[in-house]
Parts: C-alpha cells; sequence; structure tokens
C-alpha cells in the first residue's frame, strides 16, 4: 500500500514540544487534546481544529461577543519526490491520540499478542529532509501502572489498564523498537504545529477572568516559555559553546490568547486520517476473523444465546473484542487478552441493567451486580443498536424473574418515603441519566450542598450554612448573573447563558487529579495543569464557582462517601508550585474538617440533613427535571449550549466525516447535560415529625406550650404504633369466620363503632345488617330492585347510607328500623359514596361527582329542605369509584376509561387528570399522609401517583386484576378477582404472600382503625371475618 505526503509550505522553526510522560497506551482520541487556557467553552481543541468547516465560527468564551472563523484549507501541490511507503499489516490496535475516526471505533490494548511493525522507512523532517529513523504505529504495553499509582476504589474502573515504562524525547525513537505515534511526536517530525502547548486555543480568554481556581481544563501556563528552555535546570547549548559565556536568554514573550489560531496544514491532515483509517481497516479484520472461543465456558451444558463484536469501556481506553450471552453467563472475550482473557459475569448476580448513550449514540450497555455502588461490573460498546437491544433483552428477560426493573419513578417513591437516602437517590438518577464512571464526558454529578468554608464549626441547623439548591451554580451570585443575562439577551440564535458546562471530563479529573493522574497527563498533553488553577483548596474552589466569570462546576459524588484519597497526595506527585512559592499537596480543608475523613463524614451528614431532604427536589428539577429544558430552564437561568442537550444534534445527519468528528470532539470534551428524566416538577420527600428536639438545641419546650395534652400525645402515638406493628405483620393475617349472607355479590361493608354490627349491600338490592355475637341476620331491607353499590355508617351509629342502580342514595335509620330519606341526584346508577362532617359525596355513571351539604331528618316530611348541591365535577364518562384525603379537602375519582382525577374540594377544580389504566379503575385510596394515591385497575395493574405534582411514580404489574384494597403507604393488602388476598411489596412491585379467600372476585373490603381485623365480601355471596395473628 502506497502512500503519499506532502511537503508543507516552508515555516519558521517551531520550538519542540515539552516532552510528554511517555505515549500513553490506547487513550481515547477525544481526549487527548489540550482544553482551552481558563476556560472550557465551545471550542475545537488543537488536534481536531482541522475539522471544523471552513464557514463556521464558534463565539469565545469571554462576556463580550467574538468570534473567530477558520480560514478553509488548500492542499499544497507538491511533486511527488516526497512519496513514503508503508508496509501492508494486519493488526487490531488503534494508536494513540489519532482522531476518531469515521465508524467511532476507540483506541484498546495490544498487549500478549504478536504484531507485525508498521514502520514509516523515510520521513521528511523539520527542515525538509529525511529522517532516518522508522515510526511504528504499534506499541508492546505492559502494566506497569501498579508500580506508579496506588489503586482507588472509585477509579478501579476509569484507571488505564497500562502505563508507559520510560519517557521519550519527541522524534527520537530506537530502530525496530515498537512505539505509538503521538501528535507531539508527530509536530516534532513533521515540522507541524499540531497540539503543542506553544499553540493557544481559538477561544479566548476573557480579560480579568483568573482567579486563584480556574477551570481545570486549561494547558497554557504562564511559566511555559521558561520550562521549555531548561534541561535539568540548565540552559540548553551546543557542545561547541560550552566554553564560551553563557547569553543571556532573551525573555519569551507571552502569545496574546486571543490570537485565532493558524489552520493545521493538509500535510497532517492526510497523514492521520491515512493513518486512522489504516488501523481501523486492521482492526475490523481481525473483528471478522476470529470469535469468541467457546472453549471458555463456565460449563459444557451452557447454550449460547448470542455473540456479537463489541468494545469495552472505561475511561479514556475501549478494548474491541467478542460479547457472548449464554443461559448463564455473560461473556467478554478482549482481542488482546487484557485485562484477562475472558471477563465472565454471571447472570444470576446482575442486579441492574442500563442501556446507554456512548458519543451520543445509543450502543452502550452497562451492567451493574451490587445494587448501590457507583462502578458497573462492565461496559459494553457495540457497533449497531440491534446488537445491544438483542443483548438488553437476553438479560432483561432472564434476570426479570429475579429482580425488579426499577424506574426513576419507583426510585422516587423509595426516596420520599425514606427508604433510600438521599446519596442513594441521587445515585439512582445519576445511572437512569446516562451518568457512568466509565464515561468522563458524562460522569455522575453531584450538588454542591455546604456554603460555608470558613466558620470552625459546622451548623447543621442554620439554613444560611446550605447553597440554595433551587438555582444553579451560574444563577447564585447576581452580579454575575447580570452579566451574563445581558450577554444572553443580546446573543444571536442558538443562545445559551453559560459557555461553560457544570460537569465534563476536565471538571472531574480536576478533582480527582491526585488520585488518577495519568488521565490529566493524556489530557494536558502530558503536562499537569498549572498549580494556581490546580484543586488546591474547598474554600476557593467553592469561591470560584461563585465568582468566577466562566466555572460554574458541580460536584462528583465521592465528596459524599468514606473514601478521601482523592483529597491527599498519596502519590507524591509533583503538582508544581504555586505563585506565593507552595507547592501543591494536599486539598486544604475548611476549618470545621478536622482530617480528610471528618470532612467527607460532616458532608455526608450535611446531604442527608433535613434542610437538604426538604430542597433537594428543587436541584433535580434542574438538573434531572423539568427545568433542564425549555421555557422553565430559561426562567431558572439554567441554559446550556445547544449541542450539550440530548437530541441537540444529530449526527447521523452529518454527511462530512470531519464535520462529524469535530462536533462529536466539542461535545465529549465540553460535557453533556443528563438525560431528561421528570418532565413535571418533581415532589417533596416526606420528612417525618419529629418526636423529640433536635440535639443542637440549647433550650426545651413546657408542657404548657404543647398543643396536645401529655395523655393524648401518648395515645397518638401507642395507636401510631400499633397500626405500624399490624402492617409489618399483616401477612399474619388469619381466616376467622365465614359466613354467607346474600343471594348476589357483596359489594359494600360498614361496621359500627363497638363492632358488634356489620352492614352489607348487594347486587340482590339488599341491605343486611349481621350481629357478629350472635351470628346471625338481625335486618334485610331492600328500597328497589336495583342492586346496591355501597354503604357507609354516619357518626353516631344511627344511619345507614346506601348508593343504588337506580340513580338514588337512600338513608336508612338504625334506630328506627326504616327507610328515613332518599336522595334522588343523579342520572344514572351511583357507584360510590363517602361522607366527612355533613357533607356527601357521590361518584355516578352519569360522568359526574356530587358534593352535597346534608342533614337527615328524624321524619319524612319535607325532604328537600336537608340536601343542599354544593359543587359539582364532571367528567368525560363514568365514574366508578371515587375517595377523600385524610384532611377532606382533596377528592380522587377513578373512571370506566382508566382515568384518575385529582380535586380540590374547596374550589371544586381539577389539580390534576391522569389517564392511568386501560380500563375501568376498580378503586383509588390516599396514603394515610396523603401524598400519594393508588389505584387499581382493570388491566391488572397498580399505579401511584404523587398528589402534589401529579406525578406517576410507580406501577405494578399482577396477574390478575385487584378488585379492593387497603394501603398504609408501603404494603398493599388486595382482593383478587380469584378471591385470594395478597400482600404486596410496592417499593420491590412483589407479592410477599398469597392467602386463599373466597371462591369468586373479592368485591369489597373493610378494615378497623387498629389495622388488625378485616372483612372481605366476595362474589361468592360470602362475608369473611379476617384477624392478624401475632
Amino acid at each position: 500500500m502506497d502512500v503519499r505526503f506532502y511537503s508543507p509550505p516552508p515555516q519558521p522553526a517551531a520550538a519542540p514540544d515539552t516532552p510528554c510522560l511517555g505515549p500513553s497506551p490506547c487513550l481515547d482520541p477525544y481526549y487527548c487534546n489540550k482544553f482551552d487556557g481558563e476556560n472550557m467553552y465551545m471550542s475545537m481543541t488543537e488536534p481536531s481544529q482541522d475539522y471544523v468547516p471552513a464557514s463556521q465560527s464558534f463565539p469565545g468564551p469571554s462576556l463580550e461577543s467574538e468570534d473567530f472563523n477558520i480560514p478553509p484549507i488548500t492542499p499544497p501541490s507538491l511533486p511527488d519526490h516526497s512519496l513514503v511507503h508503508l508496509n501492508e499489516i494486519e493488526s487490531g490496535y488503534h494508536s494513540l491520540c489519532h482522531p476518531m475516526n469515521h465508524n467511532g471505533l476507540l483506541p484498546f490494548h495490544p498487549q500478549n499478542m504478536d504484531l507485525p511493525e508498521i514502520t514509516v522507512s523515510n520521513m521528511l523532517g523539520q527542515d525538509g529532509t529525511l529522517l532516518s529513523n522508522s515510526l511504528s504505529v504499534m506499541q508492546d504495553l505492559r502494566n506497569t501502572e501498579g508500580a506508579q499509582y496506588s489503586s482507588h476504589p472509585q477509579m478501579a474502573t476509569m484507571r488505564p489498564r497500562v502505563q508507559p515504562a520510560d519517557i521519550r524525547q519527541p522524534g527520537m525513537m530506537q530502530h525496530g523498537q515498537l512505539t505509538t505515534i503521538n501528535q507531539s511526536q508527530l509536530s516534532a517530525q513533521l515540522g507541524l504545529n499540531m497540539g503543542g502547548n506553544n499553540v493557544p486555543h481559538n477561544s479566548p480568554s476573557p480579560p480579568g477572568s483568573k482567579s486563584a481556581t480556574p477551570s481545570p481544563s486549561s494547558s497554557v501556563h504562564e511559566d511555559e516559555g521558561e520550562d521549555s528552555s531548561k534541561v535539568n535546570g540548565g540552559e540548553k547549548r551546543p557542545a561547541s559553546d560550552m566554553g564560551k559565556k553563557p547569553k543571556t536568554p532573551k525573555k519569551k514573550k507571552k502569545k496574546d490568547p486571543n490570537e485565532p489560531q493558524k489552520p493545521v496544514s493538509a500535510y497532517a491532515l492526510f497523514f492521520r486520517d491515512t493513518q486512522a483509517a489504516m488501523i481501523t481497516a486492521i482492526l475490523q479484520s481481525r473483528l471478522a476473523r476470529t470469535s469468541f472461543d467457546k472453549n471458555r465456558f463456565q460449563s459444557i451444558s451452557e447454550t449460547l444465546h448470542m455473540e456479537c463484536k463489541a468494545e469495552m469501556v472505561t475511561p479514556l481506553v475501549t478494548n474491541p473484542g467478542h460479547v457472548c450471552v449464554t443461559d448463564a453467563n455473560l461473556y467478554f472475550q478482549p482481542l488482546n487478552g487484557y485485562p484477562k482473557p475472558v471477563v465472565q459475569i454471571t447472570l444470576q448476580n446482575v442486579r441492574r441493567i442500563y442501556k446507554r448513550r456512548h458519543g451520543l449514540m445509543p450502543l452502550g450497555l452497562e451492567v451493574f451486580c451490587t445494587e448501590n455502588d457507583l462502578c458497573s461490573d462492565i461496559y459494553l460498546k457495540f457497533y449497531n443498536y440491534q446488537d445491544r437491544d438483542e443483548l438488553y433483552f437476553l438479560i432483561a428477560t432472564y434476570i426479570e424473574n429475579h429482580i425488579t426493573e426499577h424506574t426513576a419513578e419507583s426510585y422516587m417513591l423509595q426516596w420520599q418515603r425514606g427508604h433510600i437516602s438521599n446519596y442513594q437517590y441521587l445515585l439512582h438518577l445519576n445511572n437512569l441519566a446516562d451518568r457512568s464512571c466509565n464515561d468522563l464526558s458524562q460522569y455522575p454529578v453531584f450538588p454542591w450542598i455546604i456554603a460555608d468554608y470558613s466558620s470552625s464549626v459546622l451548623d447543621l441547623t442554620k439554613p444560611e450554612t446550605f447553597r440554595d439548591l433551587s438555582k444553579p451554580i451560574g444563577a447564585l451570585n447576581k452580579e454575575r448573573l447580570d452579566r451574563l443575562l445581558t450577554r444572553y439577551q443580546e446573543m444571536p440564535e442558538p443562545k445559551f447563558m453559560y459557555g461553560s458546562h457544570y460537569s465534563s471530563p476536565g471538571y472531574v479529573l480536576f478533582y480527582l487529579v491526585r488520585v488518577a493522574p495519568e488521565y490529566m497527563l493524556c489530557l494536558q498533553n502530558g503536562k499537569f495543569d498549572h498549580a494556581d488553577r490546580m484543586f488546591n483548596s474547598l474554600a476557593e474552589t467553592w469561591k470560584n464557582c461563585l465568582d468566577g466569570a466562566t466555572d460554574f462546576k458541580e460536584l462528583i459524588p465521592e465528596f459524599y462517601e468514606s473514601d478521601s484519597s482523592f483529597l491527599i497526595n498519596s502519590l507524591k506527585l509533583d503538582l508544581g508550585k504555586r505563585q506565593g512559592g507552595k507547592m501543591v499537596e494536599d486539598v486544604e480543608l475548611p476549618p470545621w474538617a478536622s482530617d480528610p475523613d471528618d470532612f467527607l463524614q460532616k458532608s455526608q451528614e450535611a446531604l442527608e440533613s433535613q434542610y437538604v431532604s426538604e430542597h433537594l427536589h428543587e436541584w433535580i428539577d434542574i438538573i434531572f427535571g423539568y427545568k433542564q429544558k425549555g421555557s422553565e430552564a430559561v426562567a431558572a437561568h439554567n441554559v446550556f449550549h445547544p449541542l450539550t442537550y440530548e437530541g441537540g444534534v444529530d449526527l447521523n445527519s452529518i454527511m462530512d466525516p470531519n464535520e462529524k468528528v469535530a462536533l462529536l470532539t466539542q461535545i465529549l470534551e465540553f460535557g453533556q447535560t443528563p438525560k431528561q428524566l421528570f418532565t413535571i416538577p418533581h415532589p417533596r420527600r416526606i420528612i417525618p415529625k419529629l418526636k423529640s428536639l433536635s440535639r443542637t438545641s440549647s433550650h426545651s419546650v413546657s408542657i404548657t406550650e404543647s398543643p396536645v395534652s401529655p395523655n393524648e400525645e401518648s395515645f397518638e402515638d401507642l395507636t401510631e404504633e400499633s397500626i405500624t406493628l399490624a402492617w409489618n405483620n399483616i401477612a399474619k393475617l388469619k381466616l376467622d369466620e365465614q359466613y354467607k349472607i346474600h343471594k348476589e355479590a357483596i359489594t359494600g361493608i360498614a361496621v359500627t363503632c363497638n363492632g358488634s354490627s356489620v352492614f352489607t349491600t348487594s347486587q340482590d338490592s339488599t341491605l343486611k345488617m349481621f350481629s357478629k355475637e350472635s351470628k346471625t341476620i338481625q335486618r334485610s331491607v331492600s328500597f328497589s330492585n336495583m342492586a346496591l353499590s355501597s354503604c357507609l355508617i354516619l357518626p353516631g351509629d344511627t344511619t345507614v347510607i346506601s348508593s343504588s342502580w337506580d340513580n338514588h342514595i337512600y338513608f336508612y335509620s338504625i334506630a328506627f328500623g326504616r327507610q328515613q330519606d332518599i336522595l334522588m341526584g343523579h342520572d344514572d346508577a351511583v357507584s360510590k359514596i363517602c361522607w366527612h362532617d355533613g357533607r356527601l359525596y357521590s361518584a355516578s355513571w352519569d360522568s359526574t361527582v356530587k358534593v352535597w351539604h346534608c342533614v337527615p331528618g328524624e321524619t319524612l316530611s319535607n325532604k328537600k329542605h336537608h340536601f343542599e348541591l354544593l359543587a359539582e365535577l364532571e367528567h368525560d364518562v363514568s365514574v366508578n369509584t371515587i375517595d377523600l384525603n385524610s384532611a377532606n379537602t382533596i377528592l380522587a375519582s377513578g373512571t370506566k376509561e382508566g382515568t384518575i382525577s385529582i380535586w380540590d374540594i374547596t374550589t371544586a377544580t381539577a389539580l390534576h387528570q391522569l389517564p392511568c389504566h386501560s380500563g375501568t379503575v376498580f378503586g383509588a385510596a390516599f396514603s394515610p399522609d396523603s401524598r400519594h394515591l393508588l389505584s387499581a385497575g382493570e388491566d391488572c395493574c397498580f399505579k401511584v401517583i404523587d398528589v402534589q405534582t401529579g406525578m406517576l411514580i410507580s406501577s405494578v404489574t399482577t396477574d390478575e386484576p385487584q378488585r379492593c384494597f387497603k394501603w398504609d403507604g408501603n404494603t398493599i393488602l388486595s382482593g383478587s378477582q380469584s378471591g385470594e388476598l395478597l400482600i404486596w411489596d410496592l417499593l420491590g412491585g412483589k407479592v410477599i404472600e398469597r392467602i386463599k379467600g373466597h371462591t369468586g372476585a373479592v368485591m369489597s373490603m373493610w378494615m378497623n382503625e387498629q389495622c388488625n381485623s378485616v372483612i372481605t365480601g366476595g362474589e361468592d355471596k360470602q362475608i369473611m371475618f379476617w384477624k392478624l395473628q401475632y
């Protein structure tokens, strides 16, 4: 294969790049570029400048509007004498730091494999002559990292598997030695200005924007001119001048950061693209000619379900190979046998599985074998989404019988109920929003919580201690926000308020440089950032986030975990000397923290504090919720560059591969906004009432100040404890007695206060009174020849109210044993009634719910004065059920078409209307705290709705319709279509216990106040009495 190289036009000799710490092994080319000086604006890094179309320009980072147009690149016309021949080879490895090739392949580790050498026999030097040394595209990598860097638990999956063994000068390679062509070497060999530290970025730094802790992505060192001219502390001179008096070196003039960068020559473009295409072809050929080694199966009885090509993803590194799924295991066999010949995961151990975006494409899949760990067990990237989806289906099908698939809504319910912590909830949301520790451009994002880094004592009871979680970082400082808004208003479309993002690879490594230095060296072309721009102090970093013109970063999960190694320079890295002469060592902690472990412990306490629990939903709205995009984002001052959002650009629609790679590189380096999980306001967390004062309180409250007497308070506590105890043992419900008292299905049950009499209604049109003491039917009343649908007893046990399919509501006097009154209030069957404080609520198949002011009289005279219609709540279809909350201010209704409506009774207005079910809603009931509404439908589903926001936060699928139920907010006792009583763990979405009951559907259910006695009525015409047996 012949490759033609063109010599570049004569250029002034450029100073050689500062030597990098060796060619880093197989690093993702996206991250092999330097970042902008003090900012992380949407700008092209040096290696990818040439990809920008001639007509495209990018705004600069300053508060002023400045555009830099990159001129078109014209390939030079050169003679044929500069032909260079490359040997045809076959191998499976990528080169280091070359830009992304056309099919998105990422580099991986060559090891334990015999590779033919790719050499460039003649290479043009800076003076246009040919260099005699040979270059190789491949490198024999050795895993020497363990000796150089200690391990870090959170970064275990992030660390490159190998580390260069030596440091090489650019352009100096031994013949026959396998190494990698990186960009600084290419620059020195070819005389091209392609990415050395002396090349300025095309995005200028805003004047006056320097601060103690600028953006971590900077790589333009202020003292670089001095450093680059020194070797071993002395001045580098020719041997012939050693005896002469050294000349005083001229002070190097700093380059203007606002000066636009010159375009890269077409000569370098052609060499780089040819190299990338060649290695891509080699890799694809290797993958096509190999397959998974079936001898690696754990058992000979395993059945193969699927095999395909994929890549294992770790930060900055991807490793191609073959993935294989059997009926018992998931396997990945890397081509180079690293980190081990086969990675094997037992499907039985899988707890979570997520589809991922990788490089803005739906090609990723991440598998977790733990429930709450930050890092996954394997992250795979496929070459097409069909393979990814098929593998996901196979694993999901296997594990669906072992675990329950969790959604953002199900985790929300657990968080609201206090079953998972704030930290765990944020971790789950990050996972669901495609954030992964294996992808630095989508690393999990956590909020700044503490705003006090100067006090000697951290007081978590003061609101001033905490950051305002209702605003993004960029909106916390009003003066800075005003300047940003002024620029935003003057900016042409597409507009954005912030030129940098709150999460990006540079920011992640800014925090983690002490435990993952090799990544920053890769991002910074072999150098650490300037000492004054490093992560030196918590207080300085927080101050810069508040005041800096371009710094809007949030935190990472490590700040709320237990490993403090990222705050300590335990590797004794030489991170430079600050302007004051102080060396960069450990991170400076606030006065209230005695050591790094104490700092993390107090940060955890702050994250789980009551203030944060009450306001965390506001931050979730900004990062993951409805304030992330659209008009709500504008109102919340939360608008970033369009390319950072999911769907901001359709890469598949871009035909020009150079333009596509340019946009992709920008997006990956700049940072990405998480996937939007919620489109309506996020509900608050349920904060339990405090039974004791805070431990930090210095005074006590006297008994006379309490509105509740000690006896009443003790009684309430005792009742609450007994209810909790009953629900904890609800699975021990046992059948006590059963009686057949009706001729048709029983539709309603009501019990007197003393529990001696039970009233039931039935489709046989009768109301019956059953005595528990005598175990006989004492009364049987028929109001019409139509079925009765429900019943209730008014306070005082004097009157029973029954609803009927004949459109009427009947009042029956227990004391006088006769019909007391009739309310003809609807135009169709009355399906359900409720009562509170002199008001009757009736639901009907005439598509209305009516609210009546009702005062039953003792005689039949003057009936019309006893009922006053207060409100009429109209629906589109027949209403089948209703329920009132405990405060009797909100009513929920369910229709025959599956719609759930939540109404404000005081104003007779609908708060929320949700199409929850695909059939009739059989029942709906508020939780005891009125925060949630549970409904059961004909479609075999339980649905949980947050009452405040109207958000559907959980859905549990059942084997058969559940006709009636009771619940305490966490556990459900339901009556099924088949007659069984089922106890459900709502948060886990599974059945805890099945209890045999009726021979037909359970149509109605009653539970006493202590929740230890239950009565059910069934389609089999029986009533059954159940009791808890502890």
